[in-house]
């Protein structure tokens, strides 16, 4: 049953716009490692091409690919009454929103996955233009630090897509995660500690930092993701949809 709801969810989504949500933040990083590569004056290798890429991703693309994804899926259901259609199936309220996340969930680890193919194409496309070897790019480190900075926007995930869910409006979660990004960058500019508790900078701090930020913000973001999708689940499945 859950396959199968899953599947569907995914098949909704097919139907959307969504492989520009995915592609497109890959996409822009990518040029932007493409014109690293090109750049002559810069001893560039496969460590500064990491740093930069990953900071752009967890910083700005990462939470607005969410803040999109999540809005677009929610937005099917919003239109021409689509809730309550879903809502007066024979199937467990629970169920449709589980399904509703490991389709998020899935399309986001999706979206890693291009983003690290797209960023090493850049780079080495760049440099070997110029006639310069970058060597193998490190995949084991890349894949690792993908995985982490996934675990540690499950927090970030979830929200953005409670507050899709619960409004109709579009434009509320993407206030949200708009206004969350927005303290980030001023906690990270002007080194507030704050930041370091907020959902929207868990994937920021495993690439940013070193030490003991790492296991804290992929901690932080699995089991408040948890708690928070557990939360959620409850409250959907109870809310008087019809």
């Amino acid at each position: 049953m859950m396959l199968r709801l899953l599947r569907s969810e995914l098949a909704k989504l097919s139907g959307s716009k969504i492989a520009y949500v995915i592609c497109a933040g890959p996409a822009l990083i990518a040029l932007a490692t493409f014109s690293l590569g090109l750049s002559k004056r810069l001893d560039l290798n496969w460590g500064i091409v990491m740093l930069a890429s990953f900071q752009m991703w967890t910083m700005f693309a990462f939470p607005m690919m969410i803040i999109a994804l999540t809005a677009q899926l929610a937005q099917i259901e919003h239109r021409d009454g689509g809730w309550d259609a879903l809502m007066s199936l024979p199937i467990e309220r629970i169920r449709i929103f589980l399904a509703k996340s490991g389709a998020v969930f899935l399309l986001s680890l999706f979206a890693q996955l291009i983003f690290i193919t797209l960023v090493v194409a850049g780079a080495w496309l760049g440099s070997t233009l110029i006639g310069r070897s970058l060597g193998s790019p490190p995949w084991g480190a890349m894949v690792e630090a993908l995985l982490l900075v996934w675990a540690a926007g499950s927090a970030m995930t979830v929200i953005q897509m409670w507050v899709a869910i619960r409004s109709a409006h579009v434009i509320v979660p993407v206030l949200v995660g708009s206004g969350a990004m927005m303290l980030i960058l001023g906690a990270f500019l002007f080194r507030r500690p704050e930041g370091r508790f907020n959902p929207w900078g868990f994937p920021t701090q495993v690439v940013t930092y070193t030490g003991v930020h790492v296991p804290w913000a992929v901690w932080a973001g699995l089991l408040g993701g948890g708690i928070l999708l557990l939360l959620m689940l409850l409250d959907l499945s109870r809310r008087d949809w019809l």
